[in-house]
């Protein structure tokens, strides 16, 4: 049997630890964690402003509507219920902007960050963090 019969696998010499080429170590695809937590915070962040912005007027237009119409189609248990889904829609929009500002200030941070580890800072950035 040849080592090549196994797609991906070593040669037996390489997995206890005999002699031979080093193994390379492979570059992870992220540089920083910062930007990675942070790009997932600012999707994430959308989403739920996205959502409770969209899901939050539809809840408002019905409350409206429901205060214009002098005969009420609905009950003051469904106004009830259309309220606390107005806030709590608020909320979650509220959350996603909080979300958004923070993955936006890692990104940064961690973008940061990794321009003064290459070097490509400005030099008065460099002289200062020095």
């Amino acid at each position: 049997m040849s080592p090549t019969d196994f797609a991906g696998a070593e040669p037996a010499a390489h997995r206890t630890g005999s002699p031979g080429p080093p193994a390379t170590r492979r570059e992870p695809r992220h540089r920083s964690l910062l930007v990675v937590c942070g790009l997932a915070a600012l999707v994430l962040g959308l989403g739920n402003w996205m959502t409770g912005t969209i899901r939050g007027e539809s809840h408002r237009i019905r409350l409206a509507q429901a205060a214009l119409s002098t005969p009420t189609d609905l009950t003051a248990e469904e106004m009830e219920i259309s309220r606390a889904r107005v806030e709590f829609y608020r909320v979650v929009g509220r959350g996603g902007l909080w979300l958004m500002t923070g993955g936006a200030a890692s990104m940064a941070t961690g973008l940061g960050l990794r321009a003064l580890r290459r070097g490509t800072a400005s030099p008065r950035t460099r002289r200062r963090v020095a």
